[in-house]
C-alpha cells in the first residue's frame, strides 16, 4: 500500500523538493546547466539558414529543438555528477543500505 502513497503527485513533488533542498550546491548545478541548455536552444532558433546548413540541421528541426523545455532534461556538457544527482533523484525509492546489514545473507 506504502508504493500507492509514494506515487501520489504531491509526495512525489514533496519527495523531489526535499531532494534538491538537501543539495543545494548540485541544485545550482542543476540551475545553471538548465539556464545554458535554454541560451543554446534560444541561440539555435535565431540561427539563419546557411549557418543551420553548416551544422547540418533543417531550419524545421532547428525550430522544433529550440521549442523544447530545458526543465526536463539535462544538456550534453552537464556534468558527471549533476547527471549521477538527477537519476538518483529520479529513482522511485532512495536506496537503503542498512536492509542488506542485517537479516539473513541473501542466496544466489
Amino acid at each position: 500500500m506504502l508504493w500507492i502513497v509514494s506515487e501520489w503527485p504531491p509526495f512525489r513533488w514533496l519527495r523531489s523538493t526535499l531532494f534538491w533542498a538537501a543539495r543545494p550546491r548540485l541544485l545550482w548545478l542543476r540551475i545553471a546547466d538548465a539556464a545554458a541548455l535554454a541560451r543554446s536552444r534560444r541561440e539555435l532558433a535565431e540561427m539563419d539558414d546557411r549557418l543551420c546548413d553548416d551544422i547540418g540541421v533543417t531550419r524545421l528541426e532547428a525550430k522544433r529543438e529550440a521549442a523544447r523545455q530545458p526543465l526536463d532534461e539535462l544538456s550534453p556538457w552537464a556534468p558527471l555528477e549533476l547527471r549521477m544527482a538527477v537519476a538518483e533523484s529520479r529513482r522511485r525509492f532512495a536506496p537503503r543500505p542498512w536492509l542488506r546489514a542485517t537479516g539473513r545473507a541473501r542466496l544466489r
